[in-house]
């Protein structure tokens, strides 16, 4: 029963160990840039909406 428990207790640990170096590999990616606000005359647009003078957009 020993063993059995400790047989168990080191093949979680092993997969643990496993699980956690190959989620380290693994980077996560930049977040791709907005289609909308890369696009300069929309940005201004953003800009004044953000500043809420909409009288810009025309």
């Amino acid at each position: 029963m020993n063993y059995l428990v400790l047989g168990l207790g080191l093949g979680v640990f092993a997969i643990g160990g496993y699980l956690f170096l190959e989620a380290r590999k693994t980077k996560p990616q930049p977040p791709a840039p907005d289609p909308i606000l890369s696009n300069p005359d929309n940005r201004d647009a953003y800009d004044d909406y953000r500043k809420g003078e909409r009288d810009s957009w025309g």
